[in-house]
């Protein structure tokens, strides 16, 4: 369906065509509704961005707004306009220059305004062959807004000649805040017998003519949405919560917005859709053309879900974030006292050699791939004060992360006592957190320890392992705990393993910065032009001849001036913004990329350390850090841009008419 996003639900009045006044002509006096009146100040406001409250009632005589109506609909019908549609109501259906062959004339004009995303008013000639003047006052006006065309089913007993169904939808102020109501007809039919149908059943209808005037966007804008946050306010029970959704907009119009929650039309919340206007319906009216809402007591499930806003309808302006409002409680486990911002990671500033048994200070890559199989292996000793590591989760949001280079290894275990923090997401304050602790030695019958309940902070889970002896032995450590909602009674539960053969890692390394908004921006524009380089050379191609043609040598193409007018091709821009968002938002890609990086960390953990703390004793250690951290984030800024610039090469050249729009170029 091809449609200019007016919504007779949104941008139509909400109330009826209920009055009536005299219009003289020719003596007689007929009565007339307000229907042109009250199409053309609906589409004065659609164009200048003024939204009509879902809640105005009909206005009575004496108020602003019925003067406003009632002079508007005047305006609207001059002496050559009543005559015109005179002219009209008193022509056959089927003669030549008839209704069916005036209305598909019409329709042509007609389609080309919607085609161009601007709705119009019609006049409907309710009669035909009707001489009767008064007569006049029963045709209508209506605002077109959308349409769609198919081909003729054999099997619907269409005209004969019939070669396409038209079907016109239309804002029809005798049916307040509906949006199915249309009008259909055929096109191409032997006598120009077309068929003209309303949707409605007391309506009848012979023909129609665009009756419009010159109108034009008050505030011309690219369209856009976007999720500011969604953050969770309260917690209904075992299996829901209430989350506050901010998101903004900007539209040439006033635009409407629906709110999906895994895919659909907000799941959960029948009773909160029905509090926003326009009641009971999944679209929902914005308050201004550009600007921002809350969507307060949003109802979610308890779990990972996904949370889109849809602007207008259309895909083309739909965005979406994952929501992880799944309870859970993690164990942070770390050695010795934590200082004042520790991260949440195995690791401290307080580790020394005489913490650990080192068993092989140089062990070889198989010796560490035969151990790395679990994340609490793993031993992390940081050198610099700042503590920063990977902290993505593959299966959540990967376009924010921290990423670090590895350096050098080691194997050994623990030799002094094991903490915790046990960090509660999406939980109630008030919950109860209890544990256990069990130790499997060879040849020993497992030890258990009861800790309930459990402190959140500085909670002792075990004293250490006992050196070669647990090393050699494969001693590990399982630590379970749970916590309880008392209010809801929902528990969750969690688990990590320690072991005595563990892998020491110990960093020297250069710091990667977050991937903040700002900085994914920024990313996504070189995407962006690296990808109008990319089409350039594909439009350039092989274009110089194996054989020179007679006559003067052809000018070479100048790539600059190629990529400035691929840069103002409205149509190719289009193709590239829709493919590059598409892939943007693609999860999968992001794991892609976060695999790639981690093959960096790897490749860096191979070579040799960089020893910040040297470098700084140095007359320029300072700037030399500096440049070692703007290299390394480059490395990783790259990997994003390459992939996503690739693929929506790829994806591109796939696209029908790709081809043709570059070479007109």
């Amino acid at each position: 369906m091809k449609t200019t996003y007016f919504r007779p639900s949104i941008h139509g009045w909400p109330f009826g065509n209920s009055w009536k006044y005299e219009f003289p002509f020719g003596g007689a006096t007929p009565e007339m509704g307000y229907c042109g009146g009250m199409c053309w100040t609906a589409l004065q406001r659609f164009y200048a961005g003024i939204p009509i409250d879902r809640g105005t009632p009909a206005p009575p005589q004496g108020t602003p707004l019925y003067a406003e109506i009632f002079t508007v609909q005047q305006n609207s019908l001059s002496k050559a306009k009543v005559e015109y549609i005179y002219v009209w109501q008193r022509s056959a259906d089927l003669d030549k220059d008839g209704l069916g062959d005036r209305t598909q004339k019409e329709w042509q004009k007609v389609k080309a305004c919607l085609d161009a995303s601007k709705p119009v008013t019609l006049t409907l000639i309710v009669h035909s062959n009707d001489i009767w003047p008064w007569d006049l006052s029963d045709n209508h006006r209506v605002v077109a807004y959308a349409y769609e065309v198919r081909s003729v089913d054999p099997a619907e007993g269409a005209p004969s000649g019939a070669d396409s169904h038209v079907t016109i939808y239309i804002y029809d102020p005798n049916y307040e805040n509906e949006d199915d109501v249309c009008l259909t007809f055929f096109t191409g039919a032997k006598r120009s017998k077309i068929r003209l149908r309303h949707n409605r059943p007391d309506e009848e209808v012979h023909g129609f003519f665009l009756d419009d005037i010159p109108r034009d966007w008050a505030f011309p804008a690219s369209t856009m949405v976007r999720i500011d946050k969604c953050e969770r306010t309260a917690i209904i029970d075992k299996t829901t919560a209430n989350y506050a959704l901010h998101f903004s907009w900007k539209c040439s119009f006033i635009p409407y917005f629906c709110i999906q929650v895994n895919d659909g039309d907000w799941a959960y919340n029948s009773g909160l859709n029905s509090t926003y206007e326009p009641t009971n319906l999944a679209n929902k009216q914005c308050h201004a053309t550009v600007g921002t809402f809350t969507i307060e007591n949003l109802v979610l499930p308890r779990a990972l879900c996904k949370v889109g806003v849809r602007l207008l309808d259309s895909n083309n302006y739909y965005l979406s974030m994952q929501v992880d409002a799944q309870p859970a409680i993690r164990c942070y486990p770390y050695v010795h006292t934590r200082a004042p911002g520790d991260g949440p990671q195995v690791c401290d500033t307080a580790i020394t050699n005489a913490d650990l048994f080192i068993k092989d200070p140089a062990p070889t890559q198989s010796a560490l791939q035969a151990l790395d199989d679990d994340p609490f292996r793993w031993i992390l000793m940081e050198q610099l004060p700042s503590r920063v590591i990977d902290t993505r989760d593959p299966a959540g949001d990967l376009t924010t992360a921290v990423v670090q280079v590895l350096d050098s290894y080691s194997l050994g275990n623990l030799v002094v006592p094991v903490y915790a923090n046990l960090v509660e997401r999406n939980l109630d304050a008030d919950t109860t957190t209890s544990g256990d602790v069990r130790i499997f030695k060879p040849g020993h019958p497992v030890h258990t320890t009861h800790l309930a309940p459990l402190a959140s902070e500085a909670q002792n889970i075990f004293d250490g392992f006992a050196g070669n002896a647990d090393y050699n032995d494969g001693t590990r450590v399982e630590f379970t705990y749970q916590s309880k909602e008392n209010a809801t009674g929902l528990t969750v539960h969690g688990k990590a393993t320690f072991y005595g053969k563990s892998i020491i890692h110990r960093t020297w390394t250069v710091e990667v910065d977050i991937f903040d908004p700002d900085k994914l921006a920024k990313l996504e524009a070189v995407a962006h032009y690296l990808i109008e380089r990319g089409l350039v050379g594909i439009a350039i191609g092989p274009h110089t001849p194996p054989v020179p043609p007679p006559g003067p040598e052809p000018a070479p193409i100048d790539p600059d001036a190629m990529l400035k007018k691929l840069h103002s091709h409205p149509q190719l821009q289009d193709m590239i913004n829709q493919t590059l968002k598409a892939l943007w938002d693609d999860q999968d890609i992001w794991k892609e990329c976060w695999k790639a990086q981690a093959k960096l960390v790897k490749q860096a953990a191979k070579g040799k350390p960089i020893l910040i703390g040297k470098l700084a004793k140095a007359a320029d250690g300072l700037k030399a850090i500096h440049e070692l951290r703007e290299a390394e984030q480059r490395k990783f800024d790259g990997v994003i841009v390459d992939i996503f610039v690739a693929k929506t090469i790829k994806e591109l050249r796939g696209k029908p008419g790709l081809t043709g729009l570059l070479k007109s170029l």
